[in-house]
């Protein structure tokens, strides 16, 4: 029954057709998704029929048959071609390249912002520390030390 079937022909059947050709090849279909019908169908399809069912000629053989020009111009293009992948493939891993410098570049910018922050946040904490060990040994709270200061220097 499966040795008219092609691969195409599975994939297009209803599901009423893919459980009919299941349960007639002694498999139950109830338990079975429209995907698992499709797997187990093709996979009972004989090896060779499944490969003759698309025969595609081989691109050696059809070009052998051209005129010698065009083979010329078809291992020319060819070649184009290929260069043109080539370049293809170098212009994308400058690309990564670049971007990966970038990250780089950032992570540092990132880790510098983050330094300066964190030597920022310590004198400032060191600066609050000695205005209030300097507020305790002259006994004046921090705030009216400072208004003092300013009132001198006016």
């Amino acid at each position: 029954m499966t040795t008219s079937l092609t691969a195409h022909d599975i994939i297009t059947m209803t599901n009423e057709d893919l459980k009919k050709y299941v349960s007639d090849l002694g498999q139950d279909p109830k338990s079975m998704s429209k995907t698992d019908m499709h797997t187990w169908l093709i996979k009972k399809m004989v090896p060779s029929e499944a490969a003759s069912a698309v025969e595609i000629p081989s691109v050696l053989s059809v070009v052998s048959k051209l005129t010698l020009e065009l083979q010329l111009q078809y291992y020319l293009k060819k070649e184009e071609q290929e260069k043109e992948l080539e370049l293809a493939k170098f212009k994308l891993e400058a690309e990564e390249r670049e971007r990966d410098k970038a990250r780089e570049a950032e992570k540092r910018d990132k880790a510098r912002e983050a330094e300066r922050y964190s030597i920022k946040l310590d004198l400032e904490a060191r600066l609050k520390l000695k205005r209030l060990e300097v507020s305790q040994t002259q006994n004046v709270p921090v705030f009216v030390q400072h208004q003092h200061l300013n009132w001198r220097k006016q």
